[in-house]
């Protein structure tokens, strides 16, 4: 089973095991004893491949995740503030910039952030082929 570890900063660490992609059946059979409406119907479920938590989340994992995507959060507001010649966004329409808009500014961030790991895509996790 493939592993992965994530230094989230303040000495906070988060394992993480690769669940490969796959699928299965959800839902009851229709004459399952004592089965309700809301079971039903059975149908097939697929699932991309994905990066699990191997233990549950504390209180200082979740904190240092939140902090982090909210800091990035703002560095991509800073940065389409920048790019449309704004002084500001504070409301959420900020967001709604079409890709047009944005890329050709390439504008890059100023300060620096802890990076997030690159963990392997799940065609690279399942291809060994596609490895970097």
């Amino acid at each position: 089973m493939e592993r992965s570890l994530v230094k989230l900063g303040g000495g906070s660490r988060l394992p993480l095991l690769w669940i490969p992609r796959g699928e299965f059946v959800m839902g009851s059979p229709p004459d399952e004893l004592e089965r309700e409406a809301c079971e039903g119907p059975q149908h097939l479920v697929r699932l991309a491949g994905f990066w699990l938590s191997q233990t549950p989340i504390t209180q200082a994992q979740w904190r240092a995740v939140a902090d982090f995507w909210l800091e990035k959060q703002r560095r991509m507001i800073d940065q389409l503030n920048v790019c449309l010649g704004m002084q500001r966004l504070t409301s959420a329409k900020g967001l709604d910039v079409s890709p047009d808009e944005v890329i050709p500014c390439q504008v890059k961030p100023s300060g620096s952030m802890p990076a997030w790991p690159e963990l392997p895509s799940p065609m690279q996790s399942e291809n060994p082929s596609m490895q970097v």
